[in-house]
């Protein structure tokens, strides 16, 4: 019952991701399809690989999603994944877990858009590891300033790597 609960939450997140992945494959085709690009055939084009990706996670989704319900229905096991969202509020794991992908949109959505990468890298491993308590302030700072130096450093200057702004 316990791998049924999970299998029905985890299809449902799926089948809506599959969705997003073959929607905005399809806005690319089209974007791609107009000048400058005017790649006008699907299959040469760089939105075929995610709205293949997106449809195949979306049926294979859908089996598991019909494979959860075996033996029970829709509603119970709605009622059953509710319940279970319930104690997930009080658990810490879940709560920290919550916090850090919270972190991790922020670097992604909105530190990269503004700030150039080692700045918004630093700011973004600082944050989680002072989150996290790994150790004292002065730490995560050396920490976080030596990791990202350290990763310009080869990517940009050993491999000749072109780094995000």
């Amino acid at each position: 019952m316990e791998n049924n609960k999970k299998d029905f939450t985890f299809s449902l997140s799926l089948i809506l991701i599959g969705f997003y992945v073959t929607v905005e494959g399809i806005l690319m085709y089209k974007k791609a399809s107009k000048p400058p690009y005017n790649i006008e055939t699907l299959s040469i084009s760089p939105a075929f690989l995610p709205i293949i990706l997106g449809v195949v996670l979306v049926l294979l989704s859908c089996i598991l999603f019909l494979k959860s319900l075996k033996g029970t229905d829709f509603m119970t096991q709605l009622k059953i994944v509710g319940s279970s969202f319930k104690s997930a509020k009080t658990n810490q794991d879940i709560k920290a877990m919550f916090f850090g992908t919270v972190i991790l949109g922020i670097y992604t959505f909105v530190l990269m858009a503004i700030l150039p990468f080692w700045i918004a890298s630093i700011i973004f491993l600082a944050s989680l590891m002072t989150y996290l308590k790994a150790t004292k302030f002065w730490k995560i700072l050396l920490i976080s300033f030596l990791s990202i130096g350290a990763v310009v450093l080869l990517f940009q200057v050993g491999f000749n790597a072109a780094l995000p702004r």
